[in-house]
């Protein structure tokens, strides 16, 4: 998916969808705005390329079904630095949600976030 926002409404004025990520893809989703709101004075681009992995576990060490974590890293274009998103989807008990929500977070994702803080800073 690709999508050019105005950024004074944050109103989506072009978007374009495709099973890959394309040029084609971008090029569709900016034709679209400037059909839908001419040709702009000025303008902002700014593209993120980001980086998403899945990983869908079969089996897991955790008393949970369906577990599907995921992270994405998208490059900040101030400073140099990345922005690191981090989650998680599973089946449980519900009176087990809480725990295991507080678990992937403190434990699996914490874990995780320390290790590139340490591999990124030496």
């Amino acid at each position: 998916v690709a999508v050019v926002l105005d950024l004074f409404s944050r109103r989506v004025v072009g978007w374009s969808m495709q099973s890959t990520m394309t040029a084609q893809l971008v090029t569709d989703a900016l034709l679209m705005a400037v059909w839908r709101r001419g040709t702009p004075p000025t303008e902002l681009a700014h593209s993120d390329l980001e980086r998403t992995y899945t990983y869908d576990f079969q089996k897991t060490p955790f008393d949970v079904d369906n577990y599907c974590a995921t992270n994405r890293v998208t490059p900040v274009t101030d400073g140099g630095g990345s922005f690191v998103e981090w989650w998680t989807t599973f089946d449980c008990d519900r009176d087990q949600q809480a725990h295991w929500t507080d678990f992937f977070a403190a434990q699996v994702f914490q874990g995780g976030f320390d290790a590139l803080k340490a591999h990124f800073t030496g």
